[in-house]
């Protein structure tokens, strides 16, 4: 079964790599998917390892390699079939990256007010936040959770919880700006920007990568700056891969916090002396580790609650979650929590069902968005499609499905509200 996983992988890997080289950039997720697939086919062969995954795993991506290997060809399934009879009923639609997408759809002023928010809720998040904590604390995440504010009311709650999101907006309006040459904005959304890069530095999470491959990305296509093209892009790789072994080198430290950046280039060079440069890339597909580990706990019973708040859309604030559900949380780890996939899995049947029909409508969606010239939708949606595809193998379902729900709301809201063009 796993030399048949990892055939379906490389299938699904060519055929949707193919269908991004004829600019079909719908089938991105697919692409993701077989790619996460492929390391999980070699996981369960035991031709890749991970340094980390040993200090906590019990090899259960070996011990249960037929199983995990099926289970994960049902998800690479999960994630083709919605695209291909979308398309096969509707035609191929190409996107132009440069050609198609309209810059004016980047209005100033719009960027300005959307700088001006962000402003406002990361104001709102950091007055909030117990200063002592964001300075020094000895827990892994902590800064992002609900235990690091001071005061706790309705406005901070959701502020908090929404803060990575309203940080990954901020690091888009900054990255957009620069590009475009707003300077108003740029200067409204700099610090903002730059608080949430540091947030996450200092709470060793991964997030802290994630915002400078925003700003990357974004420049990329957005700038028409030669010094972007050979200087800037570069140097932000390099920022993008110290964040990346600063949050894994640190995460098992006990110091984290704003104080914790000190230690930002010892962890890199430690990181690099103990020759573990190459185990990068099995620490950003470590999930698949995760994934396989879950097969050992499916005896683990969940209450109703969890199962219901996991999947439900809305924030704590209204449904009750970090008061009923949060303590039912299974961790394979003190820094470990089981994943998505592994969560699904003990859930049982219709849960899985329920996950990926909602992801089925969010491809869709995203799709038809597409379809509908919603050019700057279709963007942010596949964003948040793949953030959520990318993050259901290590994070538990309340941590990565709202991105699919959020990618079904924006995609709605903006392909059946025609007054609102952003993305012609």
């Amino acid at each position: 079964m796993e030399y048949i996983l990892m055939g379906f992988s490389f299938l699904f890997s060519f055929y949707s790599l193919f269908k991004l080289n004829k600019k079909y950039y719908y089938y991105t997720p697919l692409f993701l998917i077989s790619i996460y697939s492929l390391f999980i086919s070699f996981a369960s062969l035991g031709i890749v390892t991970s340094d980390f995954a040993d200090m906590w795993s019990s090899g259960g991506v070996l011990k249960n390699s037929s199983a995990v290997s099926l289970y994960t060809i049902f998800i690479i399934f999960s994630f083709f079939t919605p695209i291909f009879c979308i398309e096969k009923i509707y035609g191929k639609y190409k996107f132009e990256l440069l050609k198609s997408f309209n810059l004016k759809s980047f209005n100033e002023k719009n960027i300005l007010i959307s700088a001006f928010i962000v402003l406002i809720l990361t104001s709102i998040n950091f007055f909030s936040l117990n200063k002592g904590i964001l300075w020094e604390n000895n827990k892994y995440l902590l800064i992002g959770s609900v235990d690091a504010l001071k005061n706790v009311n309705f406005f901070t709650v959701v502020v908090q919880m929404l803060s990575p999101l309203v940080g990954v907006f901020a690091v888009l309006i900054l990255a957009t700006s620069y590009s475009l040459n707003f300077k108003k904005a740029f200067v409204l959304i700099f610090f903002p920007a730059l608080f949430f890069i540091f947030l996450k530095i200092g709470d060793h999470s991964r997030y802290s990568a994630m915002y400078i491959l925003i700003i990357l990305i974004s420049i990329l296509f957005l700038s028409k700056r030669s010094i972007d093209k050979w200087v800037t892009i570069p140097v932000f790789f390099l920022v993008f891969l110290g964040n990346l072994i600063n949050s894994l080198e640190g995460r098992s430290n006990v110091t984290h916090g704003f104080k914790s950046i000190v230690n930002y280039f010892d962890n890199i060079f430690k990181f690099l002396s103990d020759g573990k440069i190459f185990s990068i890339f099995s620490n950003i597909f470590e999930g698949a580790f995760v994934h396989g580990e879950a097969f050992n706990y499916t005896y683990h019973n969940y209450p109703l609650i969890f199962k219901i708040l996991s999947l439900s859309p809305l924030p704590s604030f209204i449904d009750g979650y970090s008061n009923k559900g949060h303590q039912y949380s299974f961790f394979l780890h003190n820094y470990v929590p089981m994943g998505a996939t592994g969560e699904l899995l003990i859930f049982g049947l219709p849960y899985i069902i329920f996950y990926f029909s909602i992801i089925s409508i969010a491809l869709i969606l995203n799709y038809i968005a597409l379809k509908n010239r919603k050019n700057l939708i279709f963007i942010i949606s596949i964003f948040l499609i793949c953030l959520g595809a990318y993050l259901q193998f290590t994070y538990p379902i309340r941590n990565c499905f709202r991105f699919f729900y959020i990618s079904i709301f924006l995609c709605l809201f903006f392909i059946y509200m025609p007054r609102f063009r952003w993305g012609r």
